[in-house]
């Protein structure tokens, strides 16, 4: 049966998120963010419980049971997602079949690292071998 599920992360920085998401492949334009205190609505599936999110990939966009949101939890960014769009829809339309809030995870920490570099002076590429990313300093 389908769950809403929220998934701890220690994702900080919206900006590196919004980065996340683009180089995972999710299109600009499937990616809705709230302006100021004024939420969005994460629609769940059936009879489950619609939720706030700052940061909202709707089903519509994936084929899933429920949207795919992030919301601020204390510092952090957790993301609320659908068990079953979690290695379902969601997975294999942008993260290659594996989980996608582990994938997210995963790009964060790239876009993070490609961000300090550039600070640094150097020029970056990502690259993914199979489940691994790697980061790729030059330098400038």
């Amino acid at each position: 049966m389908s769950a809403l599920m929220i998934c701890k992360t220690e994702i900080k920085n919206k900006k590196a998120l919004l980065e996340a998401l683009s180089l995972m492949g999710v299109p600009k334009e499937c990616v809705q963010v709230s302006k100021g205190s004024d939420w969005l609505t994460l629609k769940s599936y059936g009879t489950q419980k619609d939720r706030p999110a700052e940061i909202l990939i709707t089903k519509d966009n994936y084929g899933g049971y429920g949207d795919c949101g992030f919301f601020k939890e204390e510092e952090n960014y957790d993301i609320l997602i659908d068990d079953l769009d979690d290695r379902g829809a969601l997975a294999r339309k942008w993260s290659e079949g594996k989980s996608f809030s582990n994938s997210i995870k995963q790009w964060y920490a790239a876009a993070v690292a490609k961000k300090t570099l550039k600070q640094q002076g150097f020029s970056t590429t990502i690259t993914q071998d199979g489940n691994r990313l790697r980061v790729l300093a030059q330098v400038a």
